[in-house]
């Protein structure tokens, strides 16, 4: 009987010593094994996507399973670069605790710190620090030129970072150009900051501009006054004697030239060209600037290099409606005024050609302004001048016909010649018009002008309307001869039709036929034989 309880007790006691060894096994922590090759690339991978998706979690779980912290991708990219661009201080915080390396640079030199400096984070920008991060790093910025965080920041216009940078020991060489991104961004806080700690308002960048320059050239209003009382330059010149002000002309910034007349711009300086502001403003069509400068007394006579055009005849020529209306009235040469008028009327601009006449230009030189707006069929232009008391049998010879000067043309004349019908027809309802004018020196005729030319429907309006189908220019010829010449059957059926004279004879004893036959205009040889030709 004891025997069996020895037994039992002994078979017991091995039963428990199982059990504990099995809890003991149970409790103990495993040995890690390695990492496979392949899993250690997924997790590395998928550590540089949860930084990058700002999922601070998911990587501290993933560095828990063994993720690189300094992994890179073909950029060159580490879970550090990712994050800190991302802006997302926790994650960096993480990174950083676990070892990352904050000098770690891309393929293209960019650092962390460089990331930070661009998206701006006050807090990253002083963890990184803390933990040695290299505040003077420089990189490349496209092909060729270089940055800096100090720089990066600048032109983000990011004062509180730059700031930062500053007091962690960021290069002073620095400031200058500092300045200039700043100024560029128009970001007051960051301007001020830099002038404060020794920026020159009046440094010049590689291609001699100044800050004001700089603020000209990108219409940055806000940061004017600060460069301007930190001593800048306001009538400063670049070396070719272009202004700032000249500069945000050409720009077209009123918000600026403001600022500038404000402080003192001289208007009426003048570049190595001998151009001036106004004449930037009114070449770029900026009729705010324009009256801004005439308010300080411009110089409205002055001349653009190469043409010799003054700001009124420009902006003439440019059809700048609202220009002009603000250079009337200034002390414009009358020339100046006549000139604009011509070109207002071939422009077709009955509101400019209302306004200039209303200043005052006579009549009288109105002439050339009424044959052109006839020339190149402008009839609102036409009816203005009328309205104005123009004659409209006014005659001008400051024109060039058939490669040399003309005489005396009527607008009627110049119409029909380029065959503008509905002028023609205009003119031609018009009481006081003379149907027959001729040129005093070639004695051209409005029906001589269209035959010559061609234009059928401006022939029959005129003879419809009284035309002499007989009369003769210098040459001796009718409008049937140069039917006859260009062989224009149709219009010689009109004029034929308007018993036009057959046998009339130039000086030199041509008539239609003989010309007709030289020309080989066979229809029309019969036509003038049917019609009794001798």
């Amino acid at each position: 009987m004891l025997k069996r309880i020895l037994s039992l007790g002994f078979i017991l006691m091995c039963i428990l010593a199982m059990i504990s060894m099995t809890v003991m096994a149970d409790n103990a922590t495993p040995t890690p094994s390695p990492t496979p090759a392949a899993n250690q690339g997924d997790l590395n991978a998928s550590l540089l996507t949860s930084c990058q998706n700002g999922d601070s979690a998911q990587v501290t779980d993933l560095l828990t399973q063994g993720a690189d912290v300094n992994t890179t991708d073909k950029d060159g990219r580490t879970p550090l670069i990712n994050a800190t661009e991302k802006g997302d201080l926790a994650t960096v915080q993480v990174l950083v605790d676990k070892g990352a390396n904050v000098n770690a640079k891309m393929k293209n030199g960019w650092t962390p710190l460089m990331f930070a400096a661009s998206s701006g984070s006050a807090d990253i920008i002083n963890l990184l620090i803390a933990q040695n991060a290299t505040v003077n790093i420089k990189v490349r910025k496209g092909t060729s030129e270089l940055t800096t965080p100090l720089l990066t920041a600048a032109e983000n216009g990011n004062a509180a970072v730059v700031g930062i940078l500053l007091e962690k020991g960021a290069d002073a060489s620095d400031l200058n150009p500092a300045l200039d991104l700043a100024t560029a961004k128009n970001s007051t806080e960051t301007v001020k900051l830099l002038l404060s700690k020794g920026a020159d308002a009046n440094n010049k960048d590689a291609i001699g501009q100044t800050p004001l320059f700089i603020a000209a050239d990108n219409g940055a209003a806000d940061v004017l006054p600060l460069l301007i009382d930190a001593k800048a330059d306001v009538n400063s010149k670049k070396d070719n004697g272009q202004t700032v002000l000249m500069q945000a002309c050409q720009k077209g910034f009123p918000a600026v030239v403001k600022v500038l007349l404000q402080k003192g711009a001289d208007v009426n300086v003048k570049n190595n060209s001998k151009d001036t502001a106004l004449l930037y403003a009114v070449v770029q069509n900026q009729p705010e600037i324009v009256k801004m400068l005439l308010a300080k007394d411009a110089d409205v006579n002055g001349k653009l290099h190469g043409i010799g055009n003054t700001p009124i005849l420009i902006a003439a020529e440019k059809n700048e409606t609202e220009i002009i209306k603000a250079l009337l009235g200034k002390n414009i040469d009358p020339e100046d005024f006549t000139t604009a008028l011509n070109l207002a009327a071939v422009n077709g601009n009955q509101e400019v050609v209302s306004a200039l006449v209303s200043k005052g230009i006579n009549v009288e030189d109105c002439k050339d302004a009424i044959c052109l707006a006839a020339r190149y069929g402008k009839n609102d232009v036409i009816t203005v001048l009328l309205s104005k008391g123009v004659d409209v049998n006014a005659a001008s010879h400051d024109q060039t016909i058939r490669g040399k000067a003309v005489g005396f043309w009527t607008p009627l004349m110049f119409a029909a010649y380029y065959g503008q019908t509905d002028t023609v027809k205009m003119l031609l309802s018009q009481k006081k018009i003379k149907v027959n004018q001729n040129d005093d020196f070639y004695g051209y005729t409005a029906l001589t002008n269209a035959s010559e030319k061609g234009f059928k429907d401006i022939v029959q309006v005129l003879v419809d309307n009284k035309a002499n189908v007989n009369a003769k220019d210098g040459s001796g010829y009718t409008a049937l001869m140069y039917a006859a010449k260009t062989n224009n059957v149709e219009i010689a059926k009109i004029l034929i039709g308007k018993k036009a004279n057959v046998n009339e004879k130039t000086a030199k004893g041509e008539t239609a036929l003989s010309i007709a036959t030289a020309a080989n205009a066979t229809q029309i040889v019969d036509m003038l034989k049917a019609a009794g030709t001798k």
